[in-house]
């Protein structure tokens, strides 16, 4: 009978990690063996763990291991199995061992795993447009939101290493569900870019790993390798080719030293030659008939018409400024030509400069000139010089002071002739000007060439009519409201469309455009691989976008994304605002990389802050391109396009002073927050078309300067009485939420809620604004958020984190004490200032309760009274924070109680 058995824990606790190894009689001396045999004890030992199920052992998957003392960890699931048994062989022994595992005490991280998309170990390196799903084993952290990170390693060894701080790569959240949290990393090849940013990888793969920062830990999970490009490859795949661009101005010719006159012979003149009748040459020169050179700073200049055979005929002059949508016409005379070299003198000063639109291209000015022979219509033209746009006559002064208030941001009469975009639907001959600038014809859904090739686009509709009809749509749906939000989006737009020529990602050699899920629409949506296969034949974010906007049928048919105009743009319309951001960690080596206030920033958020974020803009839409000095992919097209967008169509100069300063609407219902601790809602006349279910918030400081803060979504939902533990009986509700039963009591109508964008970053002068996200629950009463932000204002703290107020439905579940949005959760602020979690009964030296109750002050300021805190002993004395009483499970935040809050509000109307 063999000794051969299992030593280890058989009642393992959930999370802590459990040694097991095997026990036989051993032989004091072994044969000696040169090769594998059948003698048992030099197999090796080989584990297999099995789970009871209907009756019947069921060998597990993943959990076989090789060796003679191994470890297993057991999960949170494992306390549901019916029976555990750990199965160990070596040769033909068997031992089996039954454990009962059991619940460990506290919150716990029990480990991170890397799997492929179907939750399997990869069994050998992944592909970049693979999915790589990031498993959070968790303990007590049910309905728990968790955030994972994911970082490409380049540092020796397991684990976070500080060397891979510039590899971040994206992070994520999911939430704890059945102890295990999913977070499904889709491997944009534009990571490749980062991956490679220190050098070549040895072997061509690349090595990644997520981390999930706990109880001031970073928690770090297995490598997973990811086999590098073979060429540099953008998330998106199958560009467009963008069209040719307008060839450059050719310059300027000198003029031909004068030629002595010859008589001509005289009339009748057998000898006399015949001569073509036609203009030889115009050309432009200097008050001093020499050519110019550089920018030419005088008030004048003599257009020369060089001819022959023309004398007595009429030409007809014209001088033109140049300009990318049409040449503005500055002058229009006819004259008789009165000899071969024909000189015209311009008085550049005498020409308005509003005449041709001289303000909008910048400090000069091109100029050419057009001579038309009228008896033969035929034309001939200068060449193109540069003038000093300050040589020409200004405007009246009421015109020049109007632009003047323009350019301060007047806003006094929206959508009055020759204003902004702001807020102002596209009319079809806009988006007509706007396509013939960036590609030189109004022509639209053209299709391309690739090659020789002409691929056609089968976008169903190619009239401008409905293309200005769905970019206004989209405008309005997704808030893409001022300018610079929509110079941005349409600059990348075009660079991704070829300017409105494709709707969809031609065929060619990259593996997505041979794809069910291949690139559509304006910003191409596009899919993930499946197992085991090269196309992008998974649904991923078509599936995501489908979601949101409650139409399955995409997934069912995705090429509606690019034959339907509405889908098309409004696709494209959602990556940009709601899809593509940064991360929310305000921490996060991504943010640090750039600035604070881009946390958690979508593109059309972070388009507000005019240039400053374009090459940002650009990576997270399209990646980086390592052989052109680490430059976004097509980053030379789309800082043209946003150039000629921003200083000629939307001559944004005009009417935006500030290009740093967000543009916000007037049109919408603004809570007005003043650092006295008044709260006014003001509803204007007239609210703008989009805005109708929007609220905007604007803080005062102590100079009066207006700090425009934020634009928030508001929702209506059942008003509630309280939350018990206790089933109340009838117009009670019940409500499950993190694995805890609540029951809610109905009350009289409804309630407005607004939801708040975390985290919220504003830093003007000396007011900040900086609070981070650590809560799902994001909803807030509309005064209550205007009274958080006044006081976050008062404080100018750069640690803040708000733990939530209520849900959706207005409950807060499972709390009973956040009902309809009034009260809400802060974590308390720590001495260190790191923002992280502070438990002040175990540690209450770190609590700064100098600040955290000036935070309080500031709460009362605008119209709260009382909270919930943790009765703490700090140097031996007990203490608790001012204006709080002591509740259970309050040593880790404060708790703002709605009792007896009474702010200092007033509604006023327009």
């Amino acid at each position: 009978m063999s000794d051969f058995k299992i030593i280890g824990n058989p009642d393992p606790v959930v999370g802590k990690e459990e040694f097991y190894s095997v026990n036989t009689f051993l032989p004091s001396i072994l044969p000696f063996q040169n090769s594998a045999s059948s003698n048992s004890f030099e197999q090796p030992v080989k584990w297999e763990i099995y789970i009871l199920e209907n009756g019947r052992w069921r060998k597990t998957k993943e959990n076989d291991k090789t060796g003679k003392r191994i470890s297993y960890t057991f999960l949170q699931k494992s306390l549901e199995r019916k029976g555990i048994r750990i199965l160990a062989r070596r040769g033909e022994d068997v031992a089996r061992l039954n454990v009962t595992t059991h619940p460990a005490e506290k919150p716990k991280i029990e480990s991170i795993e890397l799997l492929d998309k179907n939750g399997q170990k990869p069994g050998k390196p992944l592909s970049y447009g693979q999915t790589l799903k990031a498993r959070v084993h968790c303990l007590h952290m049910e309905k728990h939101k968790v955030s994972v990170t994911l970082w490409e390693d380049d540092a020796i060894g397991a684990g976070h290493n500080k060397a891979n701080e510039n590899n971040l790569i994206q992070t994520l959240s999911g939430v704890v569900a059945n102890g295990k949290a999913d977070v499904d990393f889709l491997l944009r090849p534009s990571f490749a870019k980062i991956a490679k940013q220190n050098g070549p990888e040895e072997g061509k793969i690349h090595e990644y790993y997520v981390t999930v920062d706990f109880n001031k830990d970073k928690i770090a999970s297995n490598n997973v390798n990811v086999n590098d490009l073979e060429a540099p490859v953008a998330p998106f795949k199958g560009k467009v080719p963008v069209q040719q661009q307008a060839p450059a101005k050719p310059k300027a010719s000198l003029p031909q030293p004068t030629q002595p006159k010859t008589k001509a012979p005289a009339t009748g003149s057998s000898s006399a030659p015949k001569v073509k009748a036609e203009i030889t040459r115009v050309h432009i020169t200097n008050s001093a008939k020499q050519p110019i050179k550089g920018t030419h700073k005088e008030k004048e200049i003599i257009v020369w018409v060089d001819s022959q055979g023309l004398i007595g005929k009429e030409i007809r002059f014209k001088l033109y400024d140049e300009d990318y949508l049409s040449n503005d016409l500055l002058v229009d005379q006819k004259f008789k030509i009165t000899g071969d070299i024909f000189p015209i003198t311009v008085q550049l000063d005498r020409i308005l400069r509003s005449k041709g639109g001289i303000s909008g291209e910048g400090a000069e000015q091109e100029l050419f000139a057009d001579v038309e022979v009228i008896q033969t219509s035929i034309h001939s033209k200068s060449e193109v010089v540069d003038v000093d746009a300050k040589v020409f006559k200004p405007d009246p002064v009421d015109s020049t002071n109007k632009v003047a208030k323009i350019g301060e941001g007047d806003k006094s009469s929206i959508k009055g002739k020759g204003e902004c975009y702001c807020g102002k639907d596209f009319e079809e001959k806009d988006v007509k000007k706007l396509v013939k600038l960036l590609k030189g014809s109004e022509i639209i859904w053209e299709g391309a060439y690739l090659g020789k090739k002409h691929i056609d686009c089968n976008i169903s509709d190619k009239t401008f009519v409905t293309l200005t009809k769905s970019l206004n749509s989209a405008f309005k749906k997704y808030s893409i409201y001022s300018c610079i939000q929509k110079i941005h989006f349409l600059a990348q737009v075009c660079e991704e469309t070829g300017t409105f020529a494709l709707s969809e990602e031609t065929e060619g050699q990259h593996d997505s455009s041979k794809s069910i899920y291949k690139g559509r629409g304006i910003l191409q949506l596009t899919g993930v691989k499946k197992k085991g296969e090269k196309l992008y034949n998974g649904e991923g974010p078509y599936k995501d976008y489908a979601d949101y906007i409650g139409d399955p049928d995409i997934v069912k048919k995705p090429e509606v994304v690019a034959n339907n105009v509405n889908y098309c743009i409004d696709s494209g319309a959602w990556i940009w605002s709601v899809n593509k951001r940064m991360p929310s960690d305000r921490n996060s080596e991504a943010v640090k990389r750039w600035a604070r206030e881009t946390a958690g920033k979508s593109l059309n958020e972070l388009a507000v802050f005019g240039d400053k974020y374009l090459e940002l803009i650009s990576v997270l839409l399209n990646g980086r391109n390592k052989d052109k000095g680490n430059m976004p992919n097509g980053w030379e097209n789309r800082k043209s396009m946003y150039t000629k967008l921003k200083t000629v169509f939307f001559q944004y100069h005009l009417y935006h002073k500030d290009d740093s300063k967000p543009v916000l609407p007037q049109g919408i219902i603004t809570y007005n927050i003043y650092s006295d601790g008044r709260i006014e809602r003001n509803t204007p006349k007239q609210i703008e078309s989009g805005f109708e279910k929007k609220y905007k918030y604007v803080y005062h400081d102590k100079k009066n300067k207006e700090h425009e803060i934020c634009i928030v979504d508001f929702v209506t939902a059942q008003n509630w009485v309280v939350g018990s533990k206790e089933d109340g009986g009838k117009g009670w509700e019940k409500r499950t939420a993190g694995g805890k039963t609540r029951y809610y009591q109905k009350g009289n109508g409804q309630v407005e809620l607004v939801k708040v964008n975390l985290p919220i970053y504003h830093s003007e002068g000396d007011v900040l604004i900086d609070v981070g996200d650590n809560t799902d629950r994001e909803y807030l009463n509309p005064r209550a958020f205007a009274s958080m932000l006044g006081a976050l204002a008062e404080c100018g703290y750069s640690d803040f984190n708000f733990n939530g107020s209520t849900s959706l439905d207005g409950t807060g579940a499972p709390s009973v004490t956040h009902v309809n949005g009034v009260s809400f959760d802060f974590r308390y602020l720590r001495k260190d200032k790191t923002g992280n979690n502070l438990y002040i009964n175990t540690d209450p030296n770190s609590l700064d309760v100098e600040r955290q109750e000036k935070f309080i002050d500031a709460l009362i300021k605008f119209g709260y009274s009382q909270f919930y805190s943790f009765n703490i002993k700090i140097k031996n004395q007990n203490f608790i924070l001012k204006n709080s009483t002591h509740l259970a499970d309050h040593h880790h935040h404060l708790h703002i109680r709605r009792e007896g809050y009474k702010p200092n509000f007033k509604e006023t109307k327009e």
